[in-house]
């Protein structure tokens, strides 16, 4: 067992199995666990194949900005379950096995191991052998699968309860959804946090009171005149949600999308002193900095100084001395300008949730309507789908009926019927030359 930091404070538990214990998780995983998955109750379980964490945090953005632009209310819950692998108790996780029809022997073989005498590493010290009479080790490649096993009761008790509810979780970190009429939205977002906080207690999984967050697309006032006591103290204009910034229809502080840049600008700052450049340090942006620095820019997007802000350090990176060199030469000849994909991906998120139906196709064209002028500065986005208008408008195409946009040269292009690769390879090409575009108005 090995006590990693956390930046919050405390410290994570990670546990490394015997290399061959470790392989046999691993089969086991391969062969049984993900078959078991895929005929799993569907919950809304994001960070999987079908819907990545991105896209959760895109769909629940965007049904915020139908709202919004419906005047509907929209109240957002965010549950996190302290210390969660460490309070899975064996003995309810024997029965929700038997109940869900997952492998009795298997689940057997899992908590033996997990009973397994083990000694906990920390700073050069080393603890003697202990042994654990509740808890699923957070490193095993079934952790996941016994926190799925463990919530689903709870969480199917829940849906039947509260139907109209929408309902997002990442392994222990739970959404709860709620929009209609404000009266109904209030009445389902207090009975959904108080169902669900009892339910995972009865599973002995303590929710956190201080972690509980509440954002709404109201204001204070209204909100404070209509929630319940505890929902108000837990009220914030904008939260992290899964590693990207959501204020549930309101323009958001962008708090996590600043702190992400400073972190890549770090990085690279220490990458610098390794003194490589060109294709090695274009190698390392693209498998390291880059997605760092992209992920969530589909949803909350990024501004003009952050873009900035990223191409510089990436320019220093591949260019010793990037002094009276032009960046977007030196980025896009070595195929690492972060600018083409903040500027696209937006774009290419919004064809695709036209063509797979994250949410309501008729949905995502009345907010287009309602967005026909599109935001003209950076603060005004309040969702994906007006980021991907201000992104495309960003790039001069022009906005015609429905998902359809036409650029200065007659080019049009209808996002819900294209497909999403199509999309990306025109307006990569788009960007690209308007970047160009830039540099030559900068530097004539």
């Amino acid at each position: 067992m090995y006590l990693l930091a956390k930046e919050s404070g405390g410290e994570r538990t990670i546990g490394v199995f015997p290399t061959l214990v470790r392989l046999m998780s691993r089969w086991f995983r391969m062969t049984y666990g993900v078959s078991w998955i895929s005929t799993c109750p569907e919950l809304g379980w994001a960070g999987t194949a079908q819907l990545t964490i991105e896209g959760a945090v895109w769909k629940q953005s965007a049904l915020a900005e139908y709202s919004a632009a419906n005047g509907r209310t929209i109240i957002t819950s965010l549950l996190d379950i302290a210390k969660a692998f460490e309070h899975i108790r064996h003995r309810l996780l024997f029965h929700a096995a038997r109940r869900f029809q997952f492998s009795l022997l298997l689940i057997r073989w899992l908590i033996v191991v997990y009973r397994m005498p083990r000694r906990v590493s920390f700073l050069q010290s080393l603890s003697e052998d202990c042994s654990a009479c509740r808890s699923a080790v957070a490193g095993d490649s079934f952790a996941d699968v016994c926190m799925r096993l463990i919530l689903l009761a709870p969480l199917l008790e829940l849906r039947a309860e509260f139907p109209k509810v929408h309902v997002t979780i990442v392994v222990d970190d739970i959404q709860l959804t709620s929009h209609g009429r404000l009266a109904q939205s209030f009445s389902e977002a207090h009975g959904s946090v108080t169902a669900a906080i009892q339910r995972l207690e009865d599973q002995g999984l303590p929710v956190s009171r201080p972690k509980l967050a509440v954002v709404s697309s109201l204001t204070r006032k209204q909100f404070r005149f209509a929630a319940r006591r505890h929902l108000v103290l837990s009220l914030a204009h904008s939260v992290r949600n899964l590693g990207i910034d959501y204020s549930c229809g309101k323009s958001a502080h962008k708090t996590v999308r600043i702190k992400r840049v400073r972190e890549v600008m770090r990085r690279i700052r220490r990458f610098r002193m390794l003194a490589l450049h060109g294709a090695a340090a274009a190698r390392y942006l693209r498998s390291g900095a880059a997605p760092a620095a992209l992920f969530g820019a589909g949803v909350s997007g990024a501004s003009k100084r952050q873009v900035g802000l990223i191409r510089g350090a990436f320019h220093h990176a591949v260019v010793p001395k990037p002094k009276g060199r032009s960046a977007t030469f030196d980025l896009q000849f070595h195929g690492v300008d972060p600018a083409i994909d903040l500027l696209v991906r937006p774009i290419v998120w919004l064809a695709f949730a036209l063509r797979t139906g994250l949410i309501g196709k008729p949905m995502i064209l009345e907010v287009l309507r309602a967005s026909a002028a599109g935001p003209t500065v950076f603060d005004q986005v309040i969702g994906p789908i007006s980021n991907a208008v201000f992104s495309i408008r960003s790039l001069g195409w022009i906005h015609l009926w429905g998902a359809c946009f036409v650029n200065p040269a007659g080019q049009r292009i209808d996002l819900a019927d294209a497909d999403p690769a199509t999309v990306l390879f025109v307006f990569k090409q788009e960007a690209a030359h308007h970047l160009w575009r830039e540099a030559a108005r900068r530097h004539p």
